[in-house]
């Protein structure tokens, strides 16, 4: 294929894509596959790698003129069915049917060896694309996203004020509570026998008093 047709057909195809990117199908319509087949028809044919074999086998060039034309067939009838995405409605073998009845076996099959080459070419070419369109269509997306900014964690400040305030405040100490003396046992009993004492002291003394009377 010549890389002008190629290159043609990209950019073709890119329009198809970037119009229809805001439905919900990347399917591309009927009209735009006819002017993509009509774009790229020619480099595509041009190809005729798959059909040069035959030019070594008699009857020359006939069996090659066969393959050409079952590329050409092919082509007519794929392109747009397969370029909207619908179901073949043709195979190599109806598409070659007229040569095989007027010329025979062996042309029949280098006529479907050239139709099913382009089949080929026709599929690998727009899956290609395709690929490549949807990687393009969320490369769009990503740059219409506004990124967002990172969020920074904020760091806990403590108020002066309040500082200051807790550092004014006089801490008051406590007293310590004042117990009250608490006489033991032994201090008691000895108060007691002091009594006692003066008790007897006293008795006696009245007893010496009332002697002497």
């Amino acid at each position: 294929m010549k890389v002008n047709s190629i290159v043609n057909a990209l950019l073709l195809l890119v329009g198809v894509s970037c119009a229809g990117a805001a439905s919900s199908s990347n399917t591309p319509t009927l009209g735009d596959c006819k002017a993509f087949c009509k774009e790229t028809r020619q480099g595509m044919l041009a190809d005729i790698g798959t059909c040069k074999p035959a030019l070594k086998q008699p009857p020359v060039p006939k069996l090659f003129n066969a393959c050409v034309e079952g590329r050409k067939k092919a082509f007519d009838q794929a392109c747009i069915p397969i370029c909207i995405k619908a179901e073949m409605s043709v195979s190599s073998f109806e598409g070659c049917k007229v040569i095989a009845k007027k010329n025979g076996q062996k042309y029949e099959n280098w006529c479907r060896k050239g139709y099913d080459s382009i089949l080929q070419n026709l599929e690998s070419f727009l899956v290609e694309h395709s690929e490549k369109s949807k990687q393009d269509e969320d490369k769009q997306e990503l740059e219409k996203e506004p990124e967002s900014e990172p969020v920074q964690k904020s760091e806990p400040v403590k108020s002066e004020s309040v500082q200051n305030e807790l550092e004014s405040e006089p801490v008051q100490e406590s007293e310590p509570a004042q117990s009250e003396p608490v006489q033991s046992e032994s201090v008691v009993a000895n108060n007691d026998v002091h009594v006692e004492q003066q008790r007897r002291a006293r008795e006696v003394r009245t007893e010496e008093s009332q002697e002497e009377e």
